[in-house]
Order: structure tokens, then sequence, then C-alpha cells
């Protein structure tokens, strides 16, 4: 794992469980090594369109990295669209959707007036439909929509960006 080139700044890769062998100093004709990599990736390189891709379970310095990139984000004061690609998350932990829920709350004013939305992708339908009627209920500061797929996503987010004379 050390002589692998550096992963991407936000992304850890770590040595989650290693497998192989019957017994000492016989070389094993069977072995494996699962490694775990969670990352919260914040990719502005289209702005006004900011895509946020999770992958595996985030850790909270992956969270305390996204709340930067997202303060930064609203620093810059200007209108965006999101996309935010669950399609490989791990389900989070309470604490971390409690993190979010005090970071929202945080920056609900600023989200308010500079998001003109953002678009969660779930490819699992069962947890769209739930996430969607969550939507319905709850009130947020500013638009979000769940889709299926990146194309879906792009679809709505290119209408919430001419919607707000944003060019994608």
């Amino acid at each position: 794992l050390a002589s692998l080139p550096q992963p991407p700044q936000g992304v850890t890769v770590n040595v989650a469980l290693v497998q192989g062998g019957e017994a000492l100093n016989i070389i094993p004709e069977h072995a494996s090594v699962t490694i775990d990599v969670r990352a919260i990736d914040h990719d502005e390189s289209m702005f006004p369109l900011v895509v946020v891709t999770w992958t595996g379970l985030a850790s909270d310095s992956d969270f305390e990295a996204f709340f930067a990139a997202q303060r930064k984000l609203l620093a810059r004061n200007q209108p965006y669209v999101q996309i935010a690609d669950a399609t490989n998350a791990k389900v989070m932990s309470s604490t971390h959707r409690r993190m979010i829920a005090e970071f929202s709350e945080q920056t609900s004013a600023d989200a308010a007036r500079l998001c003109k939305g953002t678009t969660v992708i779930i490819s699992n339908a069962i947890v769209r439909g739930g996430m969607t009627a969550v939507l319905w209920i709850a009130k947020l500061s500013y638009p979000i929509e769940v889709a299926a797929t990146f194309d879906e996503a792009l679809a709505i987010a290119t209408r919430w960006a001419r919607g707000a004379g944003l060019v994608l």
C-alpha cells in the first residue's frame, strides 16, 4: 500500500482486512486483502455546477473537509447548482447526520441565497423513494430533488441553472 501513489486530497485508503494461510511459516495457496476507500470529493471545476461525490463510509475528518469546502464555496458569494452523488456511499452514522444538520443550520441563510438547487443521486429505488418522501415534509432553504442517475441529476441541475440565469 505504501508503494502506491498518494490518493487525491480528501480520499483515505486503509487496509481493512487481510486473510490467508492456515499455519505460520507456510506460503498460503490463497490470500486476500480488503482495502477501504473513503472520500467526499468536492469538485468545483465546472462552476457554477458543483459535484460532490460520496464514496464509502466517510470519517469525521472527511466531513470536516467537506464542510470547509462548502464554506469556501459559499464565501465565493456566487450562485451555483449542486449534484450530490451518493451512488457509492455507505449509510451515514447518526453522528454524521447530526453534523450535517448542524452545518446546514449554520449556513442556511447563505445556502438559501446562493444555492439554486441540489440534486442527490441515489441508485436504490427504495432509498430514493424514502428520501423523496422526507423532502416532501422537510422545510429546506433551497430546492432539493432526488435522481437515479448522473444524467438525470445533470438535467435537473441544468434546469435550475437556466432558471437562475446561470450557464453550465
